[in-house]
């Protein structure tokens, strides 16, 4: 299997809730270009796991009386890339599933038992990093 390794950059997303980032695959070759149009590089969730290049992520509003769904064009973490930081009770985990692919829980489901046997819900650790293209906080995420 041919794996080109990277690494998942976090970039501070202004959110009113808890720290909130958004995700960019950072390439150290490509890194002119990603100073130039880091949106190029964005990683959103989408059916599952999180791709890079795609446009928005797959999202769910429930139509209920009084719902307002804000527009989803992008995917938005925690600042350790555990939960996706969704307004749904319940959350969405992230994690690394046994064949290592990062992957995220269903809806308004964290629990434990909701990831495949073997998968890791720590996986990540973040090591700050000047952060090219935004001027606020940045991360470098690892697992």
């Amino acid at each position: 299997m041919l794996v080109k390794s990277f690494f998942l950059f976090l970039a501070s997303a202004t959110l009113v809730t808890a720290k909130s980032f958004i995700l960019f695959a950072y390439f150290s070759e490509l890194v002119n270009h990603f100073v130039m149009d880091p949106h190029e590089f964005a990683i959103n969730a989408r059916n599952g796991r999180f791709w890079v290049g795609a446009l928005q992520p797959t999202t769910n509003c429930p139509n209920f009386s009084g719902a307002h769904c804000p527009p989803s064009n992008t995917t938005v973490v925690d600042d350790l890339f555990r939960q996706l930081q969704i307004s749904k009770p319940g959350g969405q985990r992230v994690y690394a599933d046994p064949d290592g692919v990062i992957s995220y829980t269903p809806g308004g489901d964290s629990a434990i038992t909701a990831m495949p046997a073997g998968s890791n819900f720590n996986a990540f650790y973040k090591t700050p990093m000047e952060n090219l293209a935004f001027g606020e906080e940045a991360h470098f995420l690892q697992f």
